[in-house]
This record gives C-alpha cells, structure tokens and sequence, in this order.
C-alpha cells in the first residue's frame, strides 16, 4: 500500500519547508512503515539542482 502525504518540515518557528511524504507499508514487514520524503520546490545548490536525501535518525 502505497499513500502520498502533504506534510510540512519546520525548520524554525518563521521557516519551513512543504513537501510531500510518501508513505509505503508492506505486509510482509507489518511492523514498518517506510517514509520517502520529496520535495515539492525545486532547491539550487552552487547554480545546480538535484536529487535531495533525507535521513530522519
């Protein structure tokens, strides 16, 4: 099962960042819900873009 999430990361109280969380859940592992984050503007680093990594420890 597969659902994309509408979600928020805040950064500081005057900052945040809206994105979209795809949530994965397999019953083959009932016990995990796997979360990939995706962002929904387009970030530049140095005049480039690309793909962006989320870890949430």
């Amino acid at each position: 099962m597969v659902k994309d999430v509408a979600a928020q990361l805040v950064v500081t109280r005057d900052y945040s960042l809206p994105l979209c969380m795809r949530l994965r859940y397999e019953p083959s592992d009932p016990y995990v819900v796997r979360a990939t984050f995706l962002p929904t503007v387009t970030i530049r680093v140095n005049g480039s873009s690309g793909v962006i990594f989320w870890l949430v420890a």
